[in-house]
């Protein structure tokens, strides 16, 4: 088998190049192309700006240094998506049983990690 690819039976010394150079060489005069510069898209910002109150149903944790932290209750996500996969379903649409629901709880942390600091950029 050759040493590059595994799924090729052609023995190593197919795989190498010629001695001669030519593989995949240019010979010929290459001419010179102008190109405008590069400038950056201005593209406007669509995100929504950093929430400035707290959650709409909140609970509290402790984290590791003692400090009391307001997180989003995953209890309420998981009920927020259930409500929204009963919408779903009655209207014909993908359900979401597993993903939104089973991630509330690391979301929920993720989140309360991120908008710990209200002055954060």
């Amino acid at each position: 088998m050759g040493r590059g690819n595994p799924y090729d039976s052609r023995p190593f010394s197919f795989n190498k190049p010629k001695g001669d150079g030519s593989m995949a060489t240019e010979v010929g005069p290459v001419k010179s192309v102008e190109v405008p510069l590069l400038r950056p898209l201005k593209i406007p910002n669509r995100l929504a700006p950093t929430p400035t109150q707290g959650p709409r149903y909140p609970t509290k944790v402790r984290n590791l240094a003692g400090q009391e932290v307001v997180l989003a209750d995953p209890v309420m996500t998981r009920v927020l998506v259930a409500l929204m996969d009963t919408h779903a379903v009655i209207g014909g649409a993908a359900c979401h049983w597993g993903g939104p629901a089973a991630l509330a709880e690391i979301m929920s942390a993720i989140h309360g990690v991120m908008f710990s600091e209200s002055k954060r950029p």
